[in-house]
């Protein structure tokens, strides 16, 4: 039997995540396949963490699915950590990478990854 890939492998992680993540993940990868023109299709990693999301001008954003706790990681190009901070996202230890928790926060990321959307154009 082949190795499932990393698409198969988020499938299985987003339907065993805790609530809301399900909900937060679907959002947000709904507002980065429609961030603008040319979105291509994601990429997934092989171990199954979430999609990255490109256009042309390359990577604009990517989420990781935690199933342990209720949250996705988000990474998006361009986006300053102060001014993530500053509108309220916690940030991660790790460079550029920010919790989203609800699906308020969610939507309050959506100028945030349009920016990134643009910015990549």
């Amino acid at each position: 039997m082949a190795d499932p890939s990393g698409r198969e492998i988020f499938r299985d992680r987003r339907a065993n995540c805790l609530d809301p993540a399900a909900d937060v993940i679907d959002f947000l990868m709904t507002v980065a396949a429609n961030a603008g023109p040319h979105v291509e299709s994601p990429i997934y990693e092989t171990g199954g963490n979430g999609p990255k999301y490109s256009n042309p001008g390359g990577q604009f954003c990517a989420f990781h699915l935690r199933t342990t706790t209720p949250h996705v990681w988000v990474w998006l190009y361009g986006a300053e950590r102060e001014s993530l901070i500053a509108d309220g996202f916690e940030p991660s230890a790790q460079d550029d990478w920010f919790k989203v928790k609800t699906l308020l926060e969610a939507v309050r990321l959506v100028k945030w990854t349009l920016k990134a959307h643009q910015a990549r154009a």
